[in-house]
């Protein structure tokens, strides 16, 4: 259980009473459970917002807001670190100091932007779909599915990266104790419990 508080404690801003797991790597198995808690709670959020508002573009920006406040804006912060490295820097090194760097430079900021503006766009096509729908007919449930799935398989992906690939940063880094510890039956749970939910 403890490698579910890790799980819960990196990816989402839940408080969680307990203790982490000894290695963080113990979390990774986890990590699509809370992808899909990430998604049920991103979904009762927008079912909520698109029968109260009727502008679909507002409905569709309150769940867009919401995720990244849950996640703490952490996808989005590598996001525009990633932009900014690959943008400004010529040489490995160079990259890495740039996403070290905790200012956000243009190429973040325009990647950011684009991200969000896809996000909402998205979101506003799934509640246009789906706006006059009962919580029984097809095309709901396909808007449920839109929603929550996404957020099962990126968390996958990530367990799978994790084990998949060493780390950038020869020292240090946020996530280099996760990729540190990952083996493949952390791979191979997660993809389980994935097939299992998806």
């Amino acid at each position: 259980m403890r490698g579910l508080i890790t799980a819960l404690r990196t990816l989402t801003r839940i408080p969680c009473p307990g203790q982490d797991a000894d290695s963080l790597a113990f979390a990774l198995p986890f990590f699509p459970w809370i992808g899909a808690l990430i998604g049920g709670l991103t979904l009762i959020m927008a079912m909520a917002v698109r029968w109260v508002l009727p502008f679909d573009f507002l409905a569709a920006v309150i769940p867009v807001l919401f995720l990244a406040w849950l996640t703490r804006g952490l996808h989005l912060d590598g996001l525009a670190d990633t932009a900014d490295a690959l943008g400004g820097g010529q040489t490995i090194e160079r990259r890495l100091a740039i996403m070290k760097d905790p200012h956000v430079g243009a190429f973040g900021v325009i990647t950011l932007i684009g991200a969000l503006l896809l996000k909402i766009g998205a979101f506003q096509a799934l509640i246009e779909i789906s706006r006059y729908d009962d919580l029984f007919s097809p095309s709901f449930g396909h808007f449920g599915l839109s929603i929550a799935l996404p957020f099962i398989v990126s968390r996958t992906v990530q367990v799978w990266l994790c084990v998949a690939l060493p780390y950038a940063r020869a020292t240090g880094g946020t996530a280099g104790p996760f990729v540190a510890g990952a083996q493949w039956p952390h791979w191979a749970f997660a993809l389980a419990g994935a097939l299992c939910l998806c």
